[in-house]
Protein backbone atom coordinates (compact mmCIF):
# COMPACT_ATOMS: atom_id res chain seq x y z
CA UNK A 1 0.00 0.00 0.00
CA UNK A 2 1.01 3.60 -0.50
CA UNK A 3 0.83 6.16 1.63
CA UNK A 4 1.19 10.13 0.89
CA UNK A 5 2.19 12.23 3.75
CA UNK A 6 0.92 15.71 3.16
CA UNK A 7 2.86 18.34 5.27
CA UNK A 8 1.66 22.24 5.62
CA UNK A 9 5.09 23.89 6.77
CA UNK A 10 6.07 27.44 7.98
CA UNK A 11 8.14 27.72 10.44
CA UNK A 12 9.76 24.17 12.28
CA UNK A 13 11.82 22.49 9.59
CA UNK A 14 14.59 21.09 12.46
CA UNK A 15 11.29 19.01 14.09
CA UNK A 16 10.31 17.98 10.14
CA UNK A 17 14.02 17.23 9.86
CA UNK A 18 13.72 15.17 13.06
CA UNK A 19 10.35 13.08 11.95
CA UNK A 20 11.54 12.80 8.10
CA UNK A 21 13.32 9.54 8.65
CA UNK A 22 10.90 8.14 10.81
CA UNK A 23 8.52 8.58 7.75
CA UNK A 24 10.46 7.77 5.07
CA UNK A 25 11.14 4.29 7.32
CA UNK A 26 7.05 3.73 7.47
CA UNK A 27 7.19 3.85 3.54
CA UNK A 28 5.89 7.09 3.38
CA UNK A 29 6.29 9.69 0.21
CA UNK A 30 6.00 13.63 1.90
CA UNK A 31 4.92 16.03 0.37
CA UNK A 32 5.51 19.82 1.20
CA UNK A 33 3.33 23.29 1.08
CA UNK A 34 6.06 25.69 2.78
CA UNK A 35 3.84 28.77 2.44
CA UNK A 36 4.24 31.29 0.20
CA UNK A 37 5.37 34.14 3.02
CA UNK A 38 8.52 32.07 3.79
CA UNK A 39 11.92 31.61 2.05
CA UNK A 40 11.93 27.90 0.70
CA UNK A 41 15.86 28.39 -0.02
CA UNK A 42 16.44 28.76 3.95
CA UNK A 43 13.94 26.41 4.83
CA UNK A 44 15.55 23.73 2.50
CA UNK A 45 18.43 24.47 3.67
CA UNK A 46 17.60 24.02 7.93
CA UNK A 47 16.41 20.66 6.61
CA UNK A 48 19.81 20.01 5.59
CA UNK A 49 20.19 16.42 3.88
CA UNK A 50 16.64 15.41 5.25
CA UNK A 51 15.49 17.67 2.38
CA UNK A 52 16.19 14.60 0.09
CA UNK A 53 13.10 12.69 1.68
CA UNK A 54 10.32 15.22 0.65
CA UNK A 55 9.40 16.91 -2.49
CA UNK A 56 8.35 20.51 -2.18
CA UNK A 57 5.24 21.56 -4.67
CA UNK A 58 5.23 24.46 -6.71
CA UNK A 59 1.70 25.15 -6.04
CA UNK A 60 2.02 27.80 -3.02
CA UNK A 61 -0.59 29.79 -0.75
CA UNK A 62 0.09 32.51 1.47
CA UNK A 63 -1.90 31.22 4.15
CA UNK A 64 -3.93 33.29 6.26
CA UNK A 65 -4.93 31.82 9.38
CA UNK A 66 -9.25 31.12 9.52
CA UNK A 67 -9.17 31.67 5.64
CA UNK A 68 -9.94 29.28 2.88
CA UNK A 69 -6.21 29.71 1.83
CA UNK A 70 -5.44 27.14 4.43
CA UNK A 71 -7.52 25.03 2.14
CA UNK A 72 -6.08 26.18 -0.96
CA UNK A 73 -2.68 24.72 0.60
CA UNK A 74 -4.58 21.31 1.61
CA UNK A 75 -5.91 21.32 -1.95
CA UNK A 76 -2.36 21.43 -3.72
CA UNK A 77 -1.23 18.99 -1.82
CA UNK A 78 -4.37 16.71 -2.80
CA UNK A 79 -3.64 17.67 -6.53
CA UNK A 80 0.39 16.93 -6.50
CA UNK A 81 -0.26 13.69 -4.77
CA UNK A 82 -3.18 11.77 -6.34
CA UNK A 83 -2.04 11.92 -10.13
CA UNK A 84 1.24 9.92 -8.06
CA UNK A 85 1.72 6.38 -7.84
CA UNK A 86 -1.93 5.68 -7.06
CA UNK A 87 -1.58 6.49 -3.20
CA UNK A 88 -4.25 4.65 -0.72
CA UNK A 89 -4.46 6.67 1.87
CA UNK A 90 -3.41 10.57 2.11
CA UNK A 91 -2.35 11.46 6.04
CA UNK A 92 -2.15 15.67 6.68
CA UNK A 93 0.11 16.92 9.58
CA UNK A 94 2.09 20.49 9.91
CA UNK A 95 5.93 20.35 9.93
CA UNK A 96 5.46 21.11 14.10
CA UNK A 97 3.98 17.90 14.08
CA UNK A 98 6.04 14.72 15.20
CA UNK A 99 5.15 10.91 15.05
CA UNK A 100 4.04 8.58 18.31
CA UNK A 101 5.13 5.38 17.12
CA UNK A 102 7.64 3.31 15.73
CA UNK A 103 7.92 3.12 11.65
CA UNK A 104 6.18 -0.38 11.83
CA UNK A 105 3.36 0.88 13.87
CA UNK A 106 3.05 3.95 12.13
CA UNK A 107 2.43 2.30 8.99
CA UNK A 108 0.23 -0.31 10.33
CA UNK A 109 -2.20 2.51 12.07
CA UNK A 110 -2.27 4.16 8.41
CA UNK A 111 -3.22 1.00 6.45
CA UNK A 112 -5.80 0.47 8.58
CA UNK A 113 -9.79 1.03 5.94
CA UNK A 114 -11.00 3.95 7.72
CA UNK A 115 -10.95 7.38 7.47
CA UNK A 116 -10.18 9.18 10.31
CA UNK A 117 -10.94 12.52 11.16
CA UNK A 118 -12.17 14.22 14.21
CA UNK A 119 -16.01 14.70 13.46
CA UNK A 120 -19.16 16.71 15.57
CA UNK A 121 -22.55 17.51 13.77
CA UNK A 122 -23.12 20.88 14.35
CA UNK A 123 -26.83 21.79 15.68
CA UNK A 124 -28.43 24.79 14.05
CA UNK A 125 -27.81 26.79 17.43
CA UNK A 126 -24.66 25.89 18.07
CA UNK A 127 -22.22 29.21 17.83
CA UNK A 128 -20.16 27.64 15.50
CA UNK A 129 -22.64 27.26 12.56
CA UNK A 130 -21.82 31.24 12.39
CA UNK A 131 -18.56 30.40 10.99
CA UNK A 132 -20.24 28.45 7.71
CA UNK A 133 -23.77 29.90 7.77
CA UNK A 134 -22.35 33.99 7.84
CA UNK A 135 -19.78 35.41 5.13
CA UNK A 136 -16.22 35.94 5.98
CA UNK A 137 -13.07 37.03 3.65
CA UNK A 138 -9.84 36.59 6.02
CA UNK A 139 -7.57 36.03 3.27
CA UNK A 140 -6.31 39.58 2.65
CA UNK A 141 -3.50 41.70 5.06
CA UNK A 142 -6.60 44.36 5.05
CA UNK A 143 -8.93 41.45 7.11
CA UNK A 144 -5.88 39.04 8.46
CA UNK A 145 -6.84 38.32 12.09
CA UNK A 146 -3.70 38.10 13.20
CA UNK A 147 -1.14 41.13 14.34
CA UNK A 148 -0.03 43.16 11.35
CA UNK A 149 1.74 46.25 10.55
CA UNK A 150 -0.99 48.85 9.62
CA UNK A 151 1.02 49.70 6.94
CA UNK A 152 0.81 46.05 5.68
CA UNK A 153 -3.25 46.30 5.67
CA UNK A 154 -3.78 47.83 2.49
CA UNK A 155 -6.55 47.58 0.13
CA UNK A 156 -5.66 46.59 -3.71
CA UNK A 157 -7.52 45.28 -6.82
CA UNK A 158 -6.79 41.34 -5.47
CA UNK A 159 -8.84 42.39 -2.24
CA UNK A 160 -11.58 44.35 -4.43
CA UNK A 161 -11.72 41.54 -7.16
CA UNK A 162 -12.70 39.30 -3.65
CA UNK A 163 -15.47 41.96 -2.69
CA UNK A 164 -16.73 41.55 -6.09
CA UNK A 165 -17.05 37.35 -5.63
CA UNK A 166 -18.55 38.11 -2.03
CA UNK A 167 -21.28 40.02 -3.36
CA UNK A 168 -22.32 37.10 -6.19
CA UNK A 169 -22.02 34.62 -3.46
CA UNK A 170 -24.03 36.45 -0.65
CA UNK A 171 -26.73 37.56 -3.25
CA UNK A 172 -26.97 33.26 -4.06
CA UNK A 173 -26.65 32.42 -0.28
CA UNK A 174 -24.90 29.37 1.44
CA UNK A 175 -25.32 25.46 0.03
CA UNK A 176 -27.60 23.99 2.59
CA UNK A 177 -25.73 21.45 3.80
CA UNK A 178 -25.05 19.80 7.36
CA UNK A 179 -21.72 20.84 8.79
CA UNK A 180 -19.46 18.97 10.49
CA UNK A 181 -17.21 20.01 13.03
CA UNK A 182 -13.16 18.95 14.15
CA UNK A 183 -9.87 18.97 14.03
CA UNK A 184 -7.86 20.07 10.43
CA UNK A 185 -5.82 17.08 10.94
CA UNK A 186 -6.99 13.75 9.31
CA UNK A 187 -5.82 10.80 7.11
CA UNK A 188 -8.46 10.14 4.10
CA UNK A 189 -8.40 6.79 1.80
CA UNK A 190 -8.16 7.21 -1.77
CA UNK A 191 -12.08 6.28 -2.32
CA UNK A 192 -12.88 8.82 0.10
CA UNK A 193 -10.60 11.29 -1.17
CA UNK A 194 -11.81 10.78 -4.51
CA UNK A 195 -15.04 11.19 -3.66
CA UNK A 196 -14.29 14.59 -1.55
CA UNK A 197 -12.98 15.91 -5.11
CA UNK A 198 -15.77 14.93 -7.17
CA UNK A 199 -17.99 16.83 -4.60
CA UNK A 200 -16.18 19.74 -5.19
CA UNK A 201 -15.52 19.71 -8.90
CA UNK A 202 -19.31 19.31 -10.01
CA UNK A 203 -20.59 21.55 -7.15
CA UNK A 204 -19.62 25.13 -7.43
CA UNK A 205 -21.83 26.10 -5.16
CA UNK A 206 -20.54 24.23 -2.54
CA UNK A 207 -17.08 25.23 -2.85
CA UNK A 208 -17.81 28.82 -2.93
CA UNK A 209 -20.27 28.78 0.69
CA UNK A 210 -16.92 27.63 2.49
CA UNK A 211 -14.06 29.45 0.60
CA UNK A 212 -16.38 32.69 2.17
CA UNK A 213 -16.68 31.01 5.79
CA UNK A 214 -14.01 31.34 8.64
CA UNK A 215 -11.69 28.74 9.69
CA UNK A 216 -12.90 26.10 6.73
CA UNK A 217 -10.10 23.78 7.66
CA UNK A 218 -12.00 22.64 10.71
CA UNK A 219 -15.40 22.14 8.52
CA UNK A 220 -15.25 21.80 5.16
CA UNK A 221 -13.35 18.34 4.71
CA UNK A 222 -15.02 17.43 8.11
CA UNK A 223 -18.57 18.04 6.49
CA UNK A 224 -17.65 16.42 3.05
CA UNK A 225 -16.96 13.40 4.72
CA UNK A 226 -19.91 13.88 7.08
CA UNK A 227 -22.20 13.90 4.21
CA UNK A 228 -20.81 11.73 1.61
CA UNK A 229 -18.97 8.95 3.42
CA UNK A 230 -20.93 6.25 5.62
CA UNK A 231 -20.05 6.65 9.18
CA UNK A 232 -19.34 3.59 9.66
CA UNK A 233 -16.05 4.00 7.61
CA UNK A 234 -14.67 6.96 9.88
CA UNK A 235 -12.81 6.60 13.33
CA UNK A 236 -10.89 9.47 15.60
CA UNK A 237 -8.51 11.80 14.11
CA UNK A 238 -4.80 11.14 13.75
CA UNK A 239 -2.92 13.94 15.64
CA UNK A 240 -3.34 14.82 19.01
CA UNK A 241 -3.70 18.17 20.13
CA UNK A 242 -3.54 20.24 23.70
CA UNK A 243 -6.17 22.22 24.09
CA UNK A 244 -6.35 22.24 27.82
CA UNK A 245 -3.13 24.36 28.36
CA UNK A 246 -1.98 27.71 27.78
CA UNK A 247 -0.82 28.82 25.29
CA UNK A 248 -3.26 27.18 22.66
CA UNK A 249 -2.45 25.20 20.84
CA UNK A 250 0.20 24.64 23.54
CA UNK A 251 3.89 23.64 22.73
CA UNK A 252 5.11 20.18 24.77
CA UNK A 253 8.02 20.67 26.50
CA UNK A 254 9.16 17.92 28.41
CA UNK A 255 9.08 13.88 28.31
CA UNK A 256 5.92 13.69 30.86
CA UNK A 257 3.36 16.04 29.23
CA UNK A 258 3.66 13.30 26.71
CA UNK A 259 2.58 10.71 28.81
CA UNK A 260 -1.56 11.41 28.78
CA UNK A 261 -1.63 11.43 25.25
CA UNK A 262 -4.10 8.62 24.47
CA UNK A 263 -3.25 5.68 22.33
CA UNK A 264 -5.59 6.09 19.86
CA UNK A 265 -3.36 8.70 18.05
CA UNK A 266 -0.33 8.68 15.44
CA UNK A 267 0.73 11.89 15.89
CA UNK A 268 1.11 14.78 18.06
CA UNK A 269 1.38 18.75 17.64
CA UNK A 270 3.04 21.14 18.56
CA UNK A 271 6.76 21.02 18.73
CA UNK A 272 9.24 23.60 18.64
CA UNK A 273 12.92 23.74 17.95
CA UNK A 274 13.14 26.37 20.15
CA UNK A 275 11.88 24.14 22.87
CA UNK A 276 13.46 20.85 21.91
CA UNK A 277 12.98 18.63 24.70
CA UNK A 278 9.38 18.35 24.36
CA UNK A 279 9.91 15.84 21.80
CA UNK A 280 13.88 14.83 22.66
CA UNK A 281 12.72 10.78 23.64
CA UNK A 282 10.62 10.67 20.77
CA UNK A 283 13.31 12.15 18.32
CA UNK A 284 15.59 9.71 19.51
CA UNK A 285 13.27 6.02 20.32
CA UNK A 286 10.10 6.64 18.98
CA UNK A 287 8.96 4.06 20.66
CA UNK A 288 5.73 3.97 22.78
Amino acid sequence: MRLALLVLAYREPEVLRAALPIYKAAGMDVFVHLDRKADLPAYVSRLGEAAENCRFIDRRASVFWAGFSMIEAELALILAAMPERSYERFTLVSDDTFPLRSPAELRAYLEEDHDRVMLRKLDADDPFMVRYQKFFFLDHQATALLGRPIESAAVDEAMLHHMAHLQDTMRRGKKPIDIFYGSQWWSITRSSMETILGRLEDDSHLLESFRYSAVPDEIMFQSLIGNYVPISHVRGGPVYVEWGKEPKPYVFRTDDELNAIGKDYAFARKFSASQPDGYSRLRHSNIR
